[in-house]
């Protein structure tokens, strides 16, 4: 008789991709009628989207039966980001932060090849390693952006830089969890809008790209305060 093997994992990501453009804080006097400014702190919200799965194909190749599953391959994420910009002039800035890219519970039901049901630790190995790997609570960036005027008070920003990611995750075999980790620093773009309300305060909206083990596409909105 086949032993069923019952295999979970409980995926720690970080998706909303972080970056956000929005580089609104350094709008000279010729541009937005506020002085200059040198710092910007952005907080934003949104969504990131990840083509999360376990790839059953690389299971079968090795002897694998998947008997069901994998479950809970939802790819849209909550997400939020923090991040610090300096600004070098009224154009380019440099910029630090953390993104998350929002969690993932993935299940799959699998009998394992013989030689491999009395090594549960393995058998989460191969499951580990068959399953895209999200990037972790958090993630950090760093990057410069450049800002083009549109108008008095309308911002273009484009940005780009790396993300360097950590991603954690936890497989249940068994009702026995085995713990695994996988880190990285991958590019990132990013392309955004920023109005200014105010000399301190500016509304940010943002597109972005992160190049991980399957790309993480992320969208945000937000405020940014400038110092």
């Amino acid at each position: 008789m086949k032993k069923v093997l019952f295999a979970t994992l409980a995926l720690s990501t970080s998706t909303t991709t972080f970056a956000g453009g929005f580089s609104l804080g350094s709008m000279g006097l010729g541009y937005s009628g506020y002085p200059e400014t040198r710092f910007n702190v952005m907080v934003t919200g949104g969504q990131a989207s990840q083509a999360t799965t376990i790839d059953t194909g690389k299971l079968r190749g090795q002897n694998y039966i998947v008997n069901a599953g994998p479950t809970g391959l939802d790819t849209q994420k909550r997400s939020a980001r923090l991040a610090a910009q300096y600004q070098v002039n009224s154009r380019w800035s440099v910029e630090v932060g953390a993104v998350n890219f929002g969690n993932s519970d993935l299940g799959i039901n699998v009998t394992p090849p013989a030689a491999k049901v009395a090594q549960p630790q393995q058998v989460a190995q191969d499951v580990y390693d068959a399953t895209v790997k999200r990037g972790g609570d958090r993630a950090y960036t760093a990057g410069i952006q450049h800002r083009v005027p549109l108008t008095r008070r309308l911002d273009m920003n484009v940005g780009a830089g790396v993300v360097s990611w950590k991603d954690k995750q936890k497989i249940n075999v068994n009702g026995t969890g085995y713990e695994f980790t996988a880190k990285s620093t991958d590019p990132y773009v990013r392309l955004g809008v920023g109005y200014r309300l105010s000399k301190n305060t500016s509304l940010t909206m943002n597109s972005e790209y992160y190049g991980l083990d399957k790309p993480v596409t992320r969208w945000e909105a937000g405020v940014a305060f400038h110092f």
